[in-house]
Protein backbone atom coordinates (compact mmCIF):
# COMPACT_ATOMS: atom_id res chain seq x y z
CA UNK A 1 0.00 0.00 0.00
CA UNK A 2 2.81 2.49 -0.16
CA UNK A 3 2.04 3.44 -3.77
CA UNK A 4 -1.97 3.93 -2.89
CA UNK A 5 -2.01 7.53 -3.77
CA UNK A 6 -2.74 8.80 -7.17
CA UNK A 7 -0.23 11.34 -6.57
CA UNK A 8 2.55 9.39 -6.83
CA UNK A 9 4.06 10.16 -3.46
CA UNK A 10 4.92 7.28 -1.28
CA UNK A 11 3.48 6.89 2.36
CA UNK A 12 4.72 3.95 5.04
CA UNK A 13 1.83 4.95 7.43
CA UNK A 14 -0.40 1.67 6.74
CA UNK A 15 2.66 0.21 8.31
CA UNK A 16 4.24 1.95 10.85
CA UNK A 17 3.24 4.85 13.08
CA UNK A 18 6.60 7.04 11.33
CA UNK A 19 8.56 7.50 8.64
CA UNK A 20 12.36 7.11 8.97
CA UNK A 21 12.81 6.07 12.32
CA UNK A 22 11.98 9.75 13.20
CA UNK A 23 9.71 9.35 16.26
CA UNK A 24 8.86 13.22 17.24
CA UNK A 25 9.85 15.02 14.46
CA UNK A 26 7.33 17.72 14.41
CA UNK A 27 5.42 17.30 11.04
CA UNK A 28 4.68 13.71 12.00
CA UNK A 29 3.47 14.70 15.26
CA UNK A 30 1.20 17.30 13.94
CA UNK A 31 0.17 15.08 11.40
CA UNK A 32 -0.84 11.76 14.10
CA UNK A 33 -2.58 14.70 16.24
CA UNK A 34 -4.89 15.65 13.65
CA UNK A 35 -5.47 11.85 11.97
CA UNK A 36 -4.35 12.56 8.71
CA UNK A 37 -1.96 9.37 8.10
CA UNK A 38 -4.22 7.77 5.50
CA UNK A 39 -3.77 11.14 3.48
CA UNK A 40 -0.51 12.45 3.69
CA UNK A 41 3.14 11.32 2.26
CA UNK A 42 6.36 12.03 4.17
CA UNK A 43 9.11 12.97 2.08
CA UNK A 44 11.75 10.53 2.68
CA UNK A 45 9.68 7.44 1.76
CA UNK A 46 9.98 8.18 -1.52
CA UNK A 47 13.38 9.82 -1.64
CA UNK A 48 14.87 6.48 0.28
CA UNK A 49 12.54 4.42 -2.34
CA UNK A 50 14.33 6.75 -5.40
CA UNK A 51 17.80 5.35 -4.11
CA UNK A 52 17.44 1.75 -3.33
CA UNK A 53 16.00 1.68 -6.97
CA UNK A 54 19.24 3.63 -8.73
CA UNK A 55 21.17 0.70 -6.64
CA UNK A 56 18.76 -2.55 -7.49
CA UNK A 57 18.67 -0.44 -11.36
CA UNK A 58 22.73 -0.55 -11.65
CA UNK A 59 22.94 -4.42 -10.57
CA UNK A 60 20.29 -5.24 -12.85
CA UNK A 61 22.58 -3.04 -15.57
CA UNK A 62 25.94 -5.29 -14.32
CA UNK A 63 24.12 -8.70 -14.45
CA UNK A 64 22.23 -7.52 -18.14
CA UNK A 65 18.26 -7.79 -16.89
CA UNK A 66 17.25 -4.92 -19.43
CA UNK A 67 13.86 -5.77 -18.58
CA UNK A 68 14.43 -5.38 -14.51
CA UNK A 69 16.01 -2.24 -16.06
CA UNK A 70 13.35 -0.56 -17.54
CA UNK A 71 10.83 -1.32 -14.98
CA UNK A 72 13.30 0.02 -12.04
CA UNK A 73 13.84 3.16 -14.24
CA UNK A 74 10.04 3.92 -14.49
CA UNK A 75 9.11 3.50 -11.02
CA UNK A 76 12.79 6.11 -10.43
CA UNK A 77 11.01 8.47 -13.05
CA UNK A 78 7.13 8.09 -11.35
CA UNK A 79 8.47 8.78 -7.96
CA UNK A 80 10.77 11.26 -8.71
CA UNK A 81 8.46 13.36 -11.00
CA UNK A 82 5.75 13.30 -7.74
CA UNK A 83 8.15 13.94 -5.34
CA UNK A 84 9.61 17.44 -7.90
CA UNK A 85 5.78 18.01 -8.61
CA UNK A 86 4.07 17.70 -5.03
CA UNK A 87 6.71 17.94 -2.81
CA UNK A 88 9.10 21.26 -3.60
CA UNK A 89 7.98 24.19 -1.62
CA UNK A 90 9.56 26.94 -3.42
CA UNK A 91 8.34 29.55 -0.68
CA UNK A 92 10.30 27.38 2.34
CA UNK A 93 13.47 26.02 0.15
CA UNK A 94 12.48 23.10 1.65
CA UNK A 95 10.37 19.57 0.31
CA UNK A 96 7.40 19.18 2.15
CA UNK A 97 5.22 16.36 3.38
CA UNK A 98 1.98 16.36 1.24
CA UNK A 99 -2.02 16.09 1.75
CA UNK A 100 -3.74 14.35 -0.29
CA UNK A 101 -7.73 14.67 -0.80
CA UNK A 102 -9.91 11.51 -0.40
CA UNK A 103 -9.57 10.61 -3.96
CA UNK A 104 -5.64 9.75 -3.47
CA UNK A 105 -4.45 13.21 -5.31
CA UNK A 106 -1.79 15.21 -3.99
CA UNK A 107 -3.47 18.79 -3.01
CA UNK A 108 -0.88 20.91 -0.74
CA UNK A 109 2.30 20.90 1.44
CA UNK A 110 1.45 20.39 4.95
CA UNK A 111 1.83 23.63 6.69
CA UNK A 112 1.14 24.85 10.69
CA UNK A 113 -1.74 26.58 11.41
CA UNK A 114 0.73 30.29 10.33
CA UNK A 115 1.24 28.65 7.12
CA UNK A 116 4.67 27.71 7.84
CA UNK A 117 6.00 24.54 6.11
CA UNK A 118 6.19 21.95 8.92
CA UNK A 119 9.19 19.58 7.43
CA UNK A 120 11.62 22.94 7.49
CA UNK A 121 14.50 19.91 9.01
CA UNK A 122 15.99 16.97 7.68
CA UNK A 123 13.49 15.36 6.03
CA UNK A 124 12.67 18.77 4.01
CA UNK A 125 16.73 18.30 2.50
CA UNK A 126 16.71 14.42 2.20
CA UNK A 127 15.93 14.97 -1.38
CA UNK A 128 19.50 15.82 -1.59
CA UNK A 129 20.88 12.31 -1.58
CA UNK A 130 18.20 11.42 -4.60
CA UNK A 131 20.11 13.03 -7.25
CA UNK A 132 16.93 14.57 -8.96
CA UNK A 133 16.78 17.86 -7.45
CA UNK A 134 17.65 21.10 -9.92
CA UNK A 135 20.40 22.55 -9.14
CA UNK A 136 18.60 25.93 -7.57
CA UNK A 137 16.82 23.45 -5.53
CA UNK A 138 20.26 21.77 -4.54
CA UNK A 139 21.92 25.20 -3.85
CA UNK A 140 18.79 26.37 -1.24
CA UNK A 141 18.94 23.12 0.92
CA UNK A 142 22.48 23.01 1.22
CA UNK A 143 22.19 26.73 1.85
CA UNK A 144 19.90 25.70 4.95
CA UNK A 145 22.43 22.84 5.94
CA UNK A 146 25.32 25.45 6.16
CA UNK A 147 23.42 28.39 7.86
CA UNK A 148 24.52 28.47 11.90
CA UNK A 149 20.73 30.02 12.59
CA UNK A 150 19.08 27.14 11.12
CA UNK A 151 20.25 23.76 10.41
CA UNK A 152 23.73 23.86 11.27
CA UNK A 153 24.63 24.38 14.80
CA UNK A 154 28.08 23.74 16.77
CA UNK A 155 27.60 20.30 16.87
CA UNK A 156 26.64 19.67 13.47
CA UNK A 157 23.25 19.70 12.12
CA UNK A 158 19.89 19.73 13.79
CA UNK A 159 17.16 17.35 12.98
CA UNK A 160 15.00 20.48 12.60
CA UNK A 161 15.62 24.30 11.71
CA UNK A 162 16.40 26.16 14.51
CA UNK A 163 14.62 28.83 13.19
CA UNK A 164 11.34 27.57 12.79
CA UNK A 165 8.43 28.39 15.18
CA UNK A 166 8.40 23.97 15.88
CA UNK A 167 12.03 24.01 16.59
CA UNK A 168 12.79 22.82 20.21
CA UNK A 169 16.51 22.90 21.82
CA UNK A 170 15.17 20.37 24.16
CA UNK A 171 14.43 17.63 21.56
CA UNK A 172 14.84 14.32 20.05
CA UNK A 173 13.86 14.40 16.84
CA UNK A 174 12.32 17.51 16.90
CA UNK A 175 15.16 20.04 17.66
CA UNK A 176 18.49 18.13 19.08
CA UNK A 177 21.57 16.64 16.86
CA UNK A 178 20.24 13.19 15.54
CA UNK A 179 21.69 11.12 13.10
CA UNK A 180 19.05 9.91 10.56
Amino acid sequence: TMARLKSGMLTVYDYFYNAGGMDDYPPQVAMHQQHLAERIAPVCSSVHFIRTAKIIRKTAELYGYEEDVKEYTADIEKISGALLEHAWDEESGYFGYVLHDETGEGTQIFRTADGENYNRGVDGVTPLISGVCSKEQEERMLAHLKCPKELWSGVGNSTVDQSASYYRDNGYWNGAVWFP
